[in-house]
């Protein structure tokens, strides 16, 4: 991953730059560009206009963005801030596109599209096992496709610990789905930590339990940190705060939440907590299936995330960690 170039806060270049260089730019520059694309700061650099500063365009961009975030009251972040996102139009687009896609999620039951015989069967031969073996390979395991599924469709023990990182997230995928209707708790994620780590764990961390230390830092390949994850103390806090987030009915008029976004909320309030010395992606992308498949979301159970990710992992890598 190169280098990731983060910009100063926007109170902070409030304060720093003149008022006049941005206002003139409030209508030019919106939450996405003219493609719709919703820009981090490492690339938005790159496409202003020539002739408009740089910084002044990226204050219109912030200051347009936070006119349609929504704060997520549950979800605390460094200090007495909490969490909020937004939705520009062009994801309103793409969220539709899925739900047609998907058949309004409640309208057309699954039992409606596959046979229950045909739905174990593609399980195990696709979804299950693309799932297990992408997010093994994200988390570094090293075994061929070939044999990983080998594997897990004779049944045979793991002969490495790229194998047992397999074999556990398949289990993983089938316990998420398993308790899809059931409420998401602490309890629940250490679970889920433990199945995705077992005899796979990395930095003495120990399989469904919580760390006790602040020894976490992310970095980039020039050996800087760019994310240093919240204090080993309040996790237990912020760990029910996120369930009750997660259990909560968002599907009200007056405290609506798309389903999708709700479930990307969750799987980056996990990365961001990390709770674990190791296995947090594993668990926050079992929960992220947990959340979409509780929404009735069923056609999830046929996609694999680790899939796309792994395809954009540079896009992924900013979005969660900048």
């Amino acid at each position: 991953m190169a280098r990731i170039r983060v910009q100063k806060p926007l109170d902070q270049l409030l304060k720093e730059i003149q008022t006049d260089s941005f206002l003139l730019l409030l209508g030019k520059y919106q939450a996405t560009d003219s493609q719709g694309r919703y820009l981090h700061w490492n690339d938005f650099q790159w496409r202003v206009e020539k002739g408009d500063p740089e910084l002044a365009a990226w204050v219109a961009t912030k200051l347009a963005r936070k006119a349609i975030a929504k704060n997520l009251s549950l979800l605390q972040a460094d200090g007495d801030r909490c969490f909020n996102y937004c939705i520009p139009e062009s994801l309103f687009a793409q969220l539709h596109r899925i739900d047609q896609l998907i058949g309004g999620g409640r309208q057309i039951s699954e039992g409606e599209v596959l046979s229950s015989q045909n739905k174990n069967r593609y399980l195990v031969k696709n979804l299950m096992q693309e799932e297990a073996i992408t997010s093994s390979q994200l988390e570094g395991a090293s075994t061929t496709r070939e044999v990983a599924k080998e594997m897990l469709e004779k049944n045979l023990s793991p002969k490495d610990k790229s194998q047992q990182m397999i074999l556990n997230n398949y289990r993983l995928m089938k316990k998420v789905v398993e308790k899809k209707d059931e409420k998401l708790s602490i309890e629940f994620i250490l679970e889920l930590h433990h199945i995705a780590t077992q005899d796979a764990i990395e930095n003495k961390a120990v399989p469904g339990e919580i760390r006790k230390d602040n020894n976490i830092f992310i970095g980039d390949l020039y050996g800087e940190t760019i994310f240093h994850s919240p204090d080993w103390e309040t996790i237990i806090t912020r760990l029910n705060d996120l369930c009750d987030f997660a259990n909560s009915d968002h599907s009200q008029v007056n405290n609506f939440i798309h389903p999708i976004i709700k479930a990307i909320i969750v799987h980056f309030m996990i990365a961001y907590i990390h709770p674990f010395g190791d296995g947090n992606g594993r668990t926050a992308r079992a929960i992220f299936y947990w959340s979409i498949l509780r929404s009735d979301y069923w056609l999830f159970e046929y996609v694999s995330i680790s899939k796309f990710i792994q395809e954009k992992r540079g896009d992924y890598d900013i979005a969660v960690i900048a």
